[in-house]
């Protein structure tokens, strides 16, 4: 195809067809599986070649006429190369798989073909060898580890063995390229190399780079004699959370190597630690054009940033001078009183998702209004598929008489009567606003993905003032949306007169940028710099404030972990606040942006490998996780998406004791098998839940007796409920819908 225009240039009519090979048999276990093929091409100046199971075909690049073709029996064509004049492939009895192992689990032979004629040069079969080892545990065992793709430079065919996640230790082997002959093999055991990374080794300037997850380690190409020291991943620098590199390819430039996506190494030999985004699995950093690019990662064992990523050398974008960071509009004076039963995302600062409210023992409707018009469209369809995409609203907060939320996919903040529904105000922000704003003396303060942190008069919607938090006025494509490259989450917390935002992606991406402002004017009080030199790795979050208000946890704990590994406790002005193992804690932990983004589902919504349990718990209720998690004084509650494999989805703790039972449980089932589920709120005696299709097409919601567990009431609503998209105030019940409706209930 034309890289310009796409049109097609050529069709290789003669090449191998997908679908000519039928699955390979193979022994796993002690029992036969079938294999689907892996179809492989490379492409050179002169020709195009495929290899599809047990066929090996040469193309003319220029006119696609077939030059040649070669079968074998009893095996599959794995990891052909052009080098030299020559074709070489490897004879694979395991057919190659293309994930995080990216290999073969047995290749009995390599063999080299003249790159015009298809005529055999040599055969080797001394290429994967096999070797006894002795496990500390499990005793003796033959090590047969997976053969990984080749490659060629010099005059030199390198062959790389090893193991992913498995005590199979590997080897590195070096052949003549144009006569197959052996220079040398170099044999590692599992402790040798960290055998839990995606090694790959390179060639380079007369030297192989061992690239693995503990660093660099360089051998002579002619001999394989080590060279100098290896550069080694910093003691201290923990793996999980950080290094991040286990299942991630490495890459090499003439310059650079990239161990892993983190640890990269310069012409000076010196390792340095560049953190910033992994890739998928088997994968790695894409180097082109002086950037590394990165896909997305569908692994939540760093969540970082979603999307498509390209990373300069360079923060983005000018450094905003500290004189230009604040633009004051119209005077607030605070009101006498102000009242608020649902002033923030969740309910309160502590996000406990609860309320003292009564409610009627049945909901009716009171009004329901369009706050926004529903775009479905190709642009919807797309934003869909992606785990942070709320749909037209964002969940609703009440205050002085309006009910506010947040419009992602227009980036609007609007405002409706409480009583009639009627829209009061409607404001334009530079960017999506993912989450609502919080309602503060006469403010609706909220941060917004342009950088910046506004405040807006509740009456009327108009610009009191608007604090920019990111470091530089650089842009990035986040999620869809033009962004600041360092944006802020929409649910800010405001400590008394203090209002904490937090601006970046990642203490590790140009560091997370804190601030203190004054409520009323602005006016920023306290700067803190999270980065690579704090002790744990954050991604940016909703933060979360301490049950007295003192204090507020900047969280993103991996692994769902919190304290020391993971998350930070400062004070309004953002001073230190001391972390203690049974100390104070969160009321509720957030982890991989557990506030505001879907989690995976059956129809695959989400970016986890691993699953979504346990994302969020309540450290009051110590066996509490879920999805979702609501915490009353009598009670908490964890609420999961329902799958194939999760029946169970909504359950109570009544007991704050570790080992407590589950006073009740339902199934998906009791909840009319609704497909989805993504928000919760307790209120009084009564539970609160709610979702819908996972197309967003119709919505649920139900009204549950919060001590026992008994439905109530089945509430039919025209679109899935938005994420957390639940509010309690004044007795009523106020529910945002991802087709941009609004519904009350009393």
């Amino acid at each position: 195809m034309s890289l310009a225009t796409g049109e097609h240039i050529r069709v290789y009519e003669q090449g191998v067809r997908a679908g000519s090979a039928e699955p390979v048999e193979v022994p796993w276990a002690g029992r036969t599986r079938r294999e689907k093929p892996v179809p492989w091409f490379v492409v050179n100046e002169q020709v195009v070649v495929q290899a599809y199971a047990s066929q090996l075909v040469a193309l003319d690049r220029l006119t696609g006429k077939r030059l040649w073709s070669r079968s074998i029996d009893g095996a599959s064509w794995f990891s052909p190369i052009v080098s030299d004049e020559v074709v070489i492939a490897a004879e694979a009895v395991y057919p190659g798989k293309r994930q995080r192992n990216n290999g073969s689990d047995y290749v009995r032979a390599v063999a080299a073909f003249d790159v015009k004629t298809g005529k055999p040069v040599w055969r080797s079969t001394d290429v994967h060898p096999e070797r006894k080892l002795v496990d500390t545990k499990n005793g003796p065992f033959v090590s047969r580890a997976s053969f990984k793709t080749m490659s060629a430079r010099d005059g030199l065919l390198l062959l790389h063995v090893s193991s992913y996640q498995f005590k199979a230790g590997g080897s590195v082997t070096v052949l003549d390229l144009r006569t197959g002959r052996l220079h040398w093999r170099r044999s590692f055991d599992p402790k040798q190399l960290y055998t839990q990374g995606s090694q790959r080794p390179v060639i380079r300037g007369g030297e192989v780079a061992l690239l693995d997850g503990t660093g660099v380690y360089r051998l002579d190409a002619r001999t394989g004699e080590p060279i100098g020291e290896p550069v080694k991943r910093p003691r201290g620098l923990r793996r999980t959370g950080r290094t991040n590199g286990a299942c991630t390819a490495s890459r090499a430039t003439v310059n650079w190597f990239m161990a892993n996506a983190w640890l990269y190494v310069g012409p000076d030999g010196k390792g340095l630690i560049q953190q910033g985004a992994r890739a998928a699995c088997g994968q790695g950093v894409v180097p082109a054009h002086g950037l590394a690019f990165v896909t997305p990662t569908p692994c939540d064992c760093g969540d970082y940033m979603r999307g498509y990523i390209a990373m300069a050398p360079d923060v983005p974008g000018r450094v905003i001078d500290d004189k230009d960071r604040l633009t004051r509009g119209v005077d607030a004076t605070p009101p006498e009183s102000f009242e608020a039963q649902w002033p923030t995302l969740l309910g309160n600062a502590q996000r406990t998702a609860s309320s003292q409210s009564k409610l009627a023992r049945t909901l009716k409707a009171k009004w329901t209004a369009n706050a926004v018009e529903h775009r479905s469209d190709a642009l919807d369809s797309d934003r869909r598929h992606s785990e942070r995409h709320l749909g037209a609203l964002s969940a609703p907060v009440v205050g002085g008489g309006l009910v506010v939320v947040a419009a992602p996919e227009s980036h609007g903040v609007i405002a409706l009567d409480e009583e009639t529904g009627e829209v009061r105000w409607s404001y334009r922000a530079g960017g999506k606003i993912d989450s609502p704003p919080t309602l503060a003396r006469g403010l609706a303060v909220f941060g917004c993905d342009d950088g910046a942190v506004y405040a807006l008069r509740l009456k009327d919607g108009k610009l009191v003032w608007r604090f920019v938090a990111a470091p530089t006025d650089g842009l990035a494509m986040l999620h869809g949306h033009l962004s600041s490259s360092f944006p802020v989450p929409g649910s800010v917390t405001i400590l008394g007169n203090a209002v904490i935002a937090v601006a970046g992606q990642h203490t590790d991406l140009g560091g997370l940028h804190v601030w203190s402002l004054d409520l009323t004017t602005g006016r920023p009080l306290a700067r803190r710099v999270l980065d690579m030199d704090a002790p744990p790795a954050i991604a940016n979050n909703i933060t979360v404030a301490d049950a007295d208000g003192a204090g507020v946890w900047v969280v993103s704990p991996p692994g769902g972990s919190y304290g020391a590994g993971g998350a930070y406790r400062l004070s309004a002005d953002l001073k230190d606040l001391p972390i203690e193992a049974n100390g104070v804690r969160p009321a509720v932990v957030f982890d991989r942006q557990g506030t505001r983004v879907r989690f995976r589902t059956a129809s695959g919504r989400g970016g986890s490998t691993h699953g979504w349990k346990g994302a969020m718990r309540a450290n009051a209720f110590h066996r509490l996780r879920g999805h979702r998690v609501a915490v009353a004084d009598h009670a908490g509650f964890g609420l999961i998406d329902p799958g194939p494999r999760a029946r169970t989805v909504l359950w109570s703790i009544r007991s704050k004791e570790k080992d407590a039972p589950a006073a009740w449980a339902l199934d998906a089932g009791a909840l009319s098998d609704v497909e989805s589920l993504g928000a919760m709120v307790c209120a009084g005696d009564t539970l609160l839940v709610a979702g819908g299709k996972r197309d967003g097409s119709t919505g649920d919601l139900f009204v549950i007796d919060a001590a026992t567990g008994r439905v109530r009431q089945h509430i039919d609503l025209p679109a899935r409920v938005t994420e957390c998209g639940i509010a309690v105030a004044d007795g009523r019940v106020v529910v945002s819908c991802e087709d941009g409706s609004v519904h009350v209930f009393e």
